[in-house]
């Protein structure tokens, strides 16, 4: 093991155990916080040539206000011209949109003089939507009139972040993954002629970034954090694996409570099932590239269940799927296109972690990408 690998692997121990560098409890919860982010989610940049051929980054931000929920995903990957291609993914549903319930959403790409992502800062626009930070809040403002969809939100984070880094996806290739799996969001979201007024709402959002290719891995990945009136509780999972399907690469099941990470359950410790497939009608996003795949067939679970267990405790989740929309990307490995499914669902967490009681039930997301 070289000596950055040993650096890095003490880091995820260290953040697995909830105890960020530099930080004392002694300290305003909100300083903490603030530094925490601080040293946790910013905008990267490829470090060397080689890296910089297939290097991306993006930005996921959640809402999942009872009324509504939205989604929105700032990204930036090295186009084939050897230009830097912005695009910002929205994803809404609403039980009160005038077409009924579902999921919708829509893709649009900028052009470089009208995007902002500095190296080093944590600002984001793409357009007329941006996402900003200033200390412990975050501030999103979500243009897209595809969708006639308006938000005006602040996210104040109450959970400390969880930074993993170098998940491996073989060939030297890796990613890393800044988790902030607990925000609390307020503000207005306008969607289809309507005005939700958003109060305390739970909210997620992570930053993903490193050099790898759509179509080389497979991955699981999903959260949920507890309603307003719900325990000071989220969770976030993620599987790794080869674009076959066939090895799991790496896993974790990481669960928070009040501020701080409470446990972390890693590969062995964590097993995923799947029940029931989705066969029914699914919006594409973009909408001209439903062309590419017809008929209704997806590997969307109706049903997954991610089991944790080692000295830390034994942890159930149940996540049971009510909407879901499919992204196209182009394949960047051989011809064609990867899909990548999003999903809202239910979900209920039961068991104990470092001795804590764990019962929730609440909305939660699911993301399967399937090469």
């Amino acid at each position: 093991m070289t000596e950055g690998e040993r650096s890095s692997a003490g880091e995820r121990r260290r953040l697995a155990r909830g105890n960020p560098r530099g930080m004392t409890a002694a300290r305003p919860l909100v300083d903490q916080l603030a530094e925490c982010l601080a040293g946790a989610d910013y905008n990267r940049f490829p470090t060397s040539t080689a890296a910089a051929a297939a290097f991306k980054q993006w930005v996921h931000v959640a809402v999942v206000d009872p009324a509504i929920a939205l989604v929105a995903n700032f990204s930036a990957m090295r186009a084939p011209d050897g230009s830097t291609a912005h695009r910002l993914v929205a994803l809404v549903e609403s039980s009160a949109a005038p077409a009924g319930p579902g999921l919708r959403g829509c893709v649009r790409g900028f052009p470089a003089e009208h995007c902002a992502m500095p190296a080093g800062r944590t600002l984001l626009r793409m357009g007329a939507s941006e996402l900003t930070t200033a200390g412990d809040l975050h501030r999103l403002v979500l243009d897209e009139p595809d969708l006639a969809l308006r938000a005006r939100l602040d996210l104040r984070a109450v959970a400390r972040p969880a930074v993993l880094h170098h998940l491996p996806l073989g060939a030297g290739a890796a990613c890393h993954w800044a988790v902030v799996p607990r925000l609390v969001a307020s503000g207005t979201i306008e969607h289809a002629g309507r005005c939700h007024a958003v109060v305390d709402a739970p909210a997620y959002r992570d930053r993903n970034w490193g050099s790898f290719r759509f179509g080389d891995v497979a991955w699981d990945w999903g959260y949920v954090a507890a309603p307003a009136s719900g325990p000071p509780c989220a969770l976030a999972f993620a599987r790794l694996m080869d674009a076959s399907r066939t090895h799991v690469i790496e896993q974790q099941l990481l669960v928070w409570w009040g501020a701080r990470l409470l446990a972390s359950f890693r590969d062995r410790e964590v097993q995923l099932a799947t029940a029931g497939a989705f066969d029914g009608a699914v919006a594409t996003i973009p909408p001209a590239l439903a062309l590419c795949r017809p008929g209704r067939a997806t590997d969307v679970p109706e049903r997954v269940t991610v089991t944790a267990a080692s000295s830390r405790g034994r942890v159930e989740l149940g996540f049971t799927r009510t909407a879901t929309a499919r992204i196209l990307v182009p394949n960047e490995v051989r011809l064609g296109t990867t899909a990548i499914y999003e999903s809202f669902g239910d979900v209920a967490v039961a068991g104990r972690a470092d001795g804590q009681d764990l019962a929730l039930a609440g909305r939660g997301f699911f993301e399967c990408v399937h090469a």
